[in-house]
């Protein structure tokens, strides 16, 4: 039986059933949370309360660089500095992911979406110079993660039994 649902998962057929699956979850996320996550008011509320001017690329994530020592005017606010223990930015990388969770919690409330983290994914990276806490923040439709694999394995699928029918028509046609 074990054999039989490992053969299944490898096929074609189901490597395109798990596209449709995955494509219809993203796309109906994206309907749900996408009038949200792309509007104006969205961009404005995050430069509001995050400082962060969000801009989108060609797959659809926002992103920008947040910095809590700088206030919303762009200058140095001494009152947020973060006061490192270890050289090693784990401190900080935590203090900051927590003051951007606690302002998103906010943001999350004023769009009055309860379950935000089900829907939209936040990763935090590290940017500029590393005595400086700038952080890079993209903003993605969880799903469209899982849609992108689906589609990677299927095509990539696709190729490889176009490559071997290749090969089989190359051989009866030469021979």
């Amino acid at each position: 039986m074990r054999a039989l649902k490992w053969l299944w998962k490898h096929t074609i057929f189901y490597q395109f059933y798990d596209l449709c699956v995955s494509a219809n979850e993203y796309f109906s996320d994206k309907d749900l949370i996408g009038d949200t996550l792309y509007s104006d008011a969205f961009k404005i509320v995050m430069k509001k309360y995050l400082n962060l001017n969000l801009k989108k690329d060609w797959i659809g994530r926002l992103y920008g660089v947040v910095n809590p020592n700088i206030d919303k005017d762009g200058h140095f606010d001494a009152s947020n500095m973060i006061i490192e223990i270890d050289g090693d930015n784990t401190n900080t990388n935590e203090w900051v992911k927590a003051w951007a969770y606690k302002q998103l919690r906010l943001v999350a409330q004023l769009f009055k979406i309860e379950k935000l983290y089900d829907y939209i994914n936040v990763e935090f990276t590290h940017v500029g110079p590393e005595n400086f806490d700038n952080y890079l923040m993209v903003f993605d439709i969880v799903s469209r993660k899982v849609f992108v694999d689906s589609t990677k394995r299927f095509f990539s699928h696709l190729i490889v039994l176009a490559a071997i029918a290749g090969a089989i028509c190359a051989y009866i046609f030469l021979n």
